[in-house]
């Protein structure tokens, strides 16, 4: 996994922050270079009931990246952040955000960009 100094854990809490609130008001959190986070309802199955969980759509500059293309262009307030997040994601473990999720690119004949949200991070959806 990618390894997480005490510089850009802050970096990352605070782009987690703006995301976790922006889910928690039902809006979605659009990142420049990065995608897209929503919250999607899963439908009820004999085994589980109802219940919230955190999607992830990669923007199409992230998915070209995957491919080996170029990589996408970030600015704002989080773009240190998200330049590591991507970095990160091109490693064969992906990265751990803390108390949020794993990201990381699955490599295939087309490359998938994958999100798994913690389950203490969709409980509080």
């Amino acid at each position: 996994m990618a390894l997480i100094n005490s510089k850009n854990y802050e970096q990352l809490k605070a782009l987690v922050s703006d995301v976790t609130m922006s889910l928690l008001n039902n809006k979605r959190y659009q990142v420049p270079g990065l995608g897209t986070f929503s919250v999607c309802t899963r439908k009820a199955t004999q085994d589980r009931a109802a219940c919230k969980v955190t999607m992830f759509r990669a923007s199409a500059e992230l998915r070209d990246h995957a491919s080996g293309g170029p990589k996408p262009e970030v600015s704002g307030p989080h773009a240190e952040a998200i330049q590591m997040i991507i970095e990160a994601m091109q490693s064969e473990e992906g990265i751990e955000i803390p108390n949020f999720g794993r990201m990381a690119v699955v490599s295939g004949k087309q490359p998938k960009l994958i999100f798994h949200a913690t389950k203490g991070f969709n409980a509080a959806l």
